[in-house]
Protein backbone atom coordinates (compact mmCIF):
# COMPACT_ATOMS: atom_id res chain seq x y z
CA UNK A 1 0.00 0.00 0.00
CA UNK A 2 2.82 2.42 0.86
CA UNK A 3 4.46 1.89 -2.52
CA UNK A 4 1.10 2.29 -4.27
CA UNK A 5 0.63 5.67 -2.59
CA UNK A 6 4.22 6.71 -3.35
CA UNK A 7 3.79 5.82 -7.04
CA UNK A 8 0.49 7.67 -7.18
CA UNK A 9 1.99 10.87 -5.74
CA UNK A 10 5.02 10.57 -8.04
CA UNK A 11 2.73 10.29 -11.08
CA UNK A 12 0.85 13.40 -10.02
CA UNK A 13 4.07 15.35 -9.50
CA UNK A 14 5.42 14.26 -12.90
CA UNK A 15 2.12 15.41 -14.38
CA UNK A 16 2.66 18.92 -13.05
CA UNK A 17 0.57 18.66 -9.87
CA UNK A 18 1.76 20.96 -7.08
CA UNK A 19 1.55 18.76 -4.00
CA UNK A 20 3.72 18.27 -0.92
CA UNK A 21 4.57 15.17 1.11
CA UNK A 22 5.65 15.67 4.73
CA UNK A 23 7.27 12.76 6.55
CA UNK A 24 7.85 12.29 10.26
CA UNK A 25 11.38 10.98 9.59
CA UNK A 26 10.05 7.82 7.92
CA UNK A 27 9.39 6.20 4.55
CA UNK A 28 12.59 7.12 2.77
CA UNK A 29 12.88 3.89 0.78
CA UNK A 30 9.31 4.24 -0.51
CA UNK A 31 9.70 7.92 -1.34
CA UNK A 32 13.26 7.88 -2.78
CA UNK A 33 12.13 8.77 -6.30
CA UNK A 34 10.02 11.68 -5.04
CA UNK A 35 12.93 12.98 -2.97
CA UNK A 36 15.30 12.68 -5.91
CA UNK A 37 13.10 14.16 -8.65
CA UNK A 38 11.11 16.68 -6.57
CA UNK A 39 13.27 17.58 -3.55
CA UNK A 40 11.31 20.75 -2.75
CA UNK A 41 8.04 18.78 -2.60
CA UNK A 42 9.27 16.33 0.05
CA UNK A 43 9.71 17.65 3.58
CA UNK A 44 11.31 15.57 6.32
CA UNK A 45 9.97 17.33 9.39
CA UNK A 46 11.88 14.99 11.73
CA UNK A 47 10.51 13.15 14.75
CA UNK A 48 7.99 15.96 15.32
CA UNK A 49 4.50 14.79 14.44
CA UNK A 50 2.80 17.74 16.15
CA UNK A 51 4.84 20.15 14.05
CA UNK A 52 4.19 18.07 10.94
CA UNK A 53 0.41 18.43 11.21
CA UNK A 54 0.64 22.10 12.23
CA UNK A 55 2.79 22.91 9.18
CA UNK A 56 0.50 20.83 6.95
CA UNK A 57 -2.57 22.63 8.27
CA UNK A 58 -1.09 26.04 7.57
CA UNK A 59 -0.03 25.06 4.06
CA UNK A 60 -3.43 23.49 3.32
CA UNK A 61 -5.23 26.64 4.45
CA UNK A 62 -3.05 28.55 1.98
CA UNK A 63 -4.36 26.32 -0.81
CA UNK A 64 -1.60 23.72 -0.99
CA UNK A 65 -2.25 19.99 -1.48
CA UNK A 66 -0.63 18.27 1.51
CA UNK A 67 0.02 14.65 2.49
CA UNK A 68 1.51 13.60 5.85
CA UNK A 69 3.08 10.19 6.45
CA UNK A 70 4.06 8.22 9.56
CA UNK A 71 3.54 4.93 11.40
CA UNK A 72 -0.12 4.50 12.35
CA UNK A 73 0.00 4.99 16.15
CA UNK A 74 2.43 7.91 15.79
CA UNK A 75 0.32 9.87 13.32
CA UNK A 76 -2.82 9.03 15.28
CA UNK A 77 -1.82 9.97 18.81
CA UNK A 78 1.37 12.03 19.01
CA UNK A 79 -0.41 14.84 17.15
CA UNK A 80 -4.05 14.22 18.11
CA UNK A 81 -4.68 17.79 19.29
CA UNK A 82 -3.20 19.19 16.07
CA UNK A 83 -5.43 16.92 13.97
CA UNK A 84 -8.45 18.17 15.91
CA UNK A 85 -7.45 21.78 15.13
CA UNK A 86 -6.95 20.92 11.44
CA UNK A 87 -10.48 19.53 11.36
CA UNK A 88 -11.81 22.52 13.30
CA UNK A 89 -10.34 24.77 10.61
CA UNK A 90 -11.50 22.41 7.82
CA UNK A 91 -7.96 22.18 6.45
CA UNK A 92 -8.00 19.49 3.69
CA UNK A 93 -4.86 17.64 4.80
CA UNK A 94 -4.35 13.98 3.93
CA UNK A 95 -2.93 11.87 6.80
CA UNK A 96 -1.40 8.51 5.85
CA UNK A 97 -0.76 6.04 8.67
CA UNK A 98 0.94 2.73 7.97
CA UNK A 99 0.90 -0.39 10.12
CA UNK A 100 -2.65 -1.56 10.89
CA UNK A 101 -3.09 -4.08 13.69
CA UNK A 102 0.00 -6.23 14.15
CA UNK A 103 1.72 -5.04 10.96
CA UNK A 104 4.77 -3.91 12.92
CA UNK A 105 4.70 -7.22 14.73
CA UNK A 106 8.17 -7.53 16.26
CA UNK A 107 8.36 -3.81 17.09
CA UNK A 108 5.96 -4.38 19.97
CA UNK A 109 2.93 -2.66 21.43
CA UNK A 110 4.23 0.89 20.83
CA UNK A 111 4.00 0.25 17.07
CA UNK A 112 0.79 -1.79 16.91
CA UNK A 113 -2.33 -0.14 15.47
CA UNK A 114 -5.14 -1.26 17.77
CA UNK A 115 -7.19 1.81 18.62
CA UNK A 116 -6.61 4.39 15.89
CA UNK A 117 -9.99 3.75 14.23
CA UNK A 118 -11.87 4.66 17.41
CA UNK A 119 -9.78 7.78 17.96
CA UNK A 120 -9.89 9.09 14.39
CA UNK A 121 -13.58 8.47 13.78
CA UNK A 122 -14.32 10.41 16.98
CA UNK A 123 -12.98 13.64 15.46
CA UNK A 124 -15.73 15.71 13.77
CA UNK A 125 -15.18 16.41 10.09
CA UNK A 126 -12.50 13.77 9.48
CA UNK A 127 -13.02 11.18 6.72
CA UNK A 128 -11.46 7.83 7.72
CA UNK A 129 -10.50 5.29 5.04
CA UNK A 130 -9.28 1.70 5.41
CA UNK A 131 -8.42 0.11 2.02
CA UNK A 132 -8.04 -3.66 1.66
CA UNK A 133 -5.60 -4.00 -1.27
CA UNK A 134 -3.42 -2.08 -3.71
CA UNK A 135 -6.16 -1.53 -6.28
CA UNK A 136 -8.54 -0.10 -3.69
CA UNK A 137 -5.77 2.08 -2.25
CA UNK A 138 -5.12 3.59 -5.67
CA UNK A 139 -8.81 4.25 -6.31
CA UNK A 140 -9.34 5.85 -2.90
CA UNK A 141 -6.37 8.15 -3.52
CA UNK A 142 -8.10 9.27 -6.71
CA UNK A 143 -11.45 9.74 -4.97
CA UNK A 144 -10.09 11.94 -2.17
CA UNK A 145 -8.86 14.47 -4.70
CA UNK A 146 -12.53 15.44 -4.94
CA UNK A 147 -12.93 15.79 -1.14
CA UNK A 148 -12.24 19.24 0.27
CA UNK A 149 -11.96 18.12 3.91
CA UNK A 150 -9.39 16.33 6.12
CA UNK A 151 -8.81 12.65 5.36
CA UNK A 152 -7.11 9.89 7.39
CA UNK A 153 -5.98 6.73 5.55
CA UNK A 154 -5.11 3.50 7.40
CA UNK A 155 -2.65 1.45 5.33
CA UNK A 156 -0.66 -1.76 5.62
CA UNK A 157 2.99 -2.50 5.01
CA UNK A 158 1.97 -5.27 2.60
CA UNK A 159 -1.20 -6.48 0.91
CA UNK A 160 -2.68 -8.21 -2.12
CA UNK A 161 -2.92 -6.58 -5.56
CA UNK A 162 -6.67 -7.21 -5.97
CA UNK A 163 -9.00 -9.11 -3.64
CA UNK A 164 -12.34 -9.00 -5.42
CA UNK A 165 -13.97 -8.82 -8.82
CA UNK A 166 -12.76 -6.12 -11.21
CA UNK A 167 -16.27 -4.82 -11.86
CA UNK A 168 -16.84 -4.03 -8.17
CA UNK A 169 -13.89 -1.63 -8.07
CA UNK A 170 -15.60 0.57 -10.63
CA UNK A 171 -18.46 1.14 -8.17
CA UNK A 172 -16.13 2.27 -5.37
CA UNK A 173 -17.43 5.37 -3.62
CA UNK A 174 -16.23 7.03 -0.43
CA UNK A 175 -18.86 6.50 2.26
CA UNK A 176 -20.47 3.53 0.50
CA UNK A 177 -19.77 -0.09 1.47
CA UNK A 178 -18.34 -2.40 -1.22
CA UNK A 179 -20.59 -5.47 -1.60
CA UNK A 180 -17.89 -7.86 -2.80
CA UNK A 181 -19.63 -11.23 -2.40
CA UNK A 182 -23.32 -12.09 -2.34
CA UNK A 183 -25.03 -14.72 -0.20
CA UNK A 184 -28.15 -15.47 1.81
CA UNK A 185 -27.27 -17.05 5.18
CA UNK A 186 -24.56 -14.96 6.85
CA UNK A 187 -23.40 -11.37 6.50
CA UNK A 188 -19.65 -10.86 6.98
CA UNK A 189 -18.56 -7.24 7.49
CA UNK A 190 -14.85 -6.46 7.35
CA UNK A 191 -12.33 -3.70 6.68
CA UNK A 192 -8.70 -3.31 5.66
CA UNK A 193 -6.29 -6.12 4.90
CA UNK A 194 -8.25 -8.80 6.79
CA UNK A 195 -10.80 -8.57 3.96
CA UNK A 196 -8.67 -11.37 2.48
CA UNK A 197 -9.48 -13.55 5.52
CA UNK A 198 -13.18 -12.63 5.27
CA UNK A 199 -13.33 -13.84 1.66
CA UNK A 200 -11.50 -17.06 2.59
CA UNK A 201 -13.99 -17.64 5.43
CA UNK A 202 -16.93 -17.16 3.05
CA UNK A 203 -15.44 -19.65 0.59
CA UNK A 204 -14.66 -22.22 3.30
CA UNK A 205 -18.15 -22.00 4.78
CA UNK A 206 -19.64 -22.47 1.32
CA UNK A 207 -17.47 -25.45 0.37
CA UNK A 208 -17.48 -27.23 3.72
CA UNK A 209 -21.02 -26.79 5.09
CA UNK A 210 -22.92 -25.07 2.28
CA UNK A 211 -23.43 -21.76 4.09
CA UNK A 212 -23.87 -18.78 1.74
CA UNK A 213 -22.26 -15.47 2.79
CA UNK A 214 -22.64 -11.82 1.90
CA UNK A 215 -19.31 -10.00 2.33
CA UNK A 216 -19.19 -6.24 2.86
CA UNK A 217 -15.86 -4.42 2.69
CA UNK A 218 -16.02 -1.18 4.69
CA UNK A 219 -13.23 0.77 3.03
CA UNK A 220 -14.77 3.90 4.60
CA UNK A 221 -15.06 3.87 8.39
CA UNK A 222 -16.32 7.45 8.47
CA UNK A 223 -18.84 8.27 7.14
CA UNK A 224 -20.00 4.72 7.89
CA UNK A 225 -22.57 3.12 5.60
CA UNK A 226 -25.10 2.11 8.28
CA UNK A 227 -27.90 1.77 5.72
CA UNK A 228 -26.26 -0.94 3.63
CA UNK A 229 -25.09 -2.92 6.67
CA UNK A 230 -28.50 -2.78 8.33
CA UNK A 231 -30.32 -3.61 5.12
CA UNK A 232 -28.22 -6.69 4.32
CA UNK A 233 -28.40 -7.91 7.92
CA UNK A 234 -32.17 -8.34 7.75
CA UNK A 235 -33.16 -11.98 7.45
CA UNK A 236 -29.65 -13.32 8.02
CA UNK A 237 -28.93 -16.12 10.49
CA UNK A 238 -25.84 -14.32 11.76
CA UNK A 239 -23.76 -11.17 11.23
CA UNK A 240 -19.98 -11.57 11.57
CA UNK A 241 -17.39 -8.81 11.91
CA UNK A 242 -13.71 -9.39 11.14
CA UNK A 243 -11.21 -6.63 11.92
CA UNK A 244 -7.54 -6.18 12.77
CA UNK A 245 -8.52 -3.67 15.45
CA UNK A 246 -9.78 -4.05 19.00
CA UNK A 247 -13.50 -3.77 18.35
CA UNK A 248 -14.51 -0.52 16.66
CA UNK A 249 -16.00 -2.21 13.59
CA UNK A 250 -18.00 -4.49 15.89
CA UNK A 251 -19.52 -1.45 17.64
CA UNK A 252 -20.46 0.26 14.36
CA UNK A 253 -22.01 -2.89 12.90
CA UNK A 254 -23.88 -3.66 16.14
CA UNK A 255 -25.41 -0.18 15.99
CA UNK A 256 -26.43 -0.69 12.35
CA UNK A 257 -27.99 -4.08 13.17
CA UNK A 258 -29.69 -2.97 16.38
CA UNK A 259 -33.19 -2.94 14.88
CA UNK A 260 -32.80 -6.26 13.05
CA UNK A 261 -32.46 -8.51 16.10
CA UNK A 262 -29.67 -10.48 14.37
CA UNK A 263 -26.78 -11.63 16.56
CA UNK A 264 -23.37 -10.05 15.82
CA UNK A 265 -20.37 -12.35 16.26
CA UNK A 266 -17.11 -10.40 16.47
CA UNK A 267 -13.58 -11.42 15.53
CA UNK A 268 -11.04 -8.80 16.60
CA UNK A 269 -7.75 -8.22 18.36
CA UNK A 270 -7.61 -8.46 22.16
CA UNK A 271 -8.37 -5.23 24.00
CA UNK A 272 -4.90 -5.16 25.54
CA UNK A 273 -1.31 -4.24 24.80
CA UNK A 274 0.63 -7.44 24.20
CA UNK A 275 3.67 -8.34 26.26
CA UNK A 276 4.82 -11.21 24.05
CA UNK A 277 5.40 -10.59 20.35
CA UNK A 278 6.08 -12.75 17.32
CA UNK A 279 5.51 -12.62 13.58
CA UNK A 280 2.15 -11.21 12.48
CA UNK A 281 0.66 -14.56 11.39
CA UNK A 282 1.50 -16.11 14.77
CA UNK A 283 -0.05 -13.18 16.62
CA UNK A 284 -3.23 -13.35 14.52
CA UNK A 285 -3.47 -17.05 15.27
CA UNK A 286 -3.17 -16.33 19.00
CA UNK A 287 -6.02 -13.80 18.60
CA UNK A 288 -8.24 -16.31 16.78
CA UNK A 289 -8.04 -14.40 13.50
CA UNK A 290 -7.34 -17.27 11.12
CA UNK A 291 -9.69 -18.62 8.47
CA UNK A 292 -10.14 -22.00 10.17
CA UNK A 293 -10.62 -20.68 13.71
CA UNK A 294 -13.22 -18.17 12.49
CA UNK A 295 -15.12 -20.82 10.53
CA UNK A 296 -15.06 -23.23 13.47
CA UNK A 297 -16.51 -20.61 15.83
CA UNK A 298 -19.20 -19.59 13.33
CA UNK A 299 -20.28 -23.22 12.91
CA UNK A 300 -20.39 -23.70 16.69
CA UNK A 301 -22.50 -20.56 17.03
CA UNK A 302 -25.01 -21.71 14.41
Amino acid sequence: MRKTIANYLLERLRGGRELFLISGDLGFHNFDEIRREFPTNFINIGVAEQLMVSVATGMALWGKEIYCYSILPFISFRDYEQIRMACYNKAPIRLIGTGVGYDYDLSGATHHGLEDAQAMTAIPGLVVLSPCDRKETRLLMERIEEINEPVFIRTSRSCEDMLYDESAYGQLEVGKAAHIRKGSDILIVTTGIVTKIALEVAEMLKSSVGRSCDVLNMHTLKPFDMETVGGLAKGKKLVVTIEENNGWLEKLVSTACNATGVHVLAFKLPDEYVEVVGKRDWMLEKAGLTTKSICDRINRTL
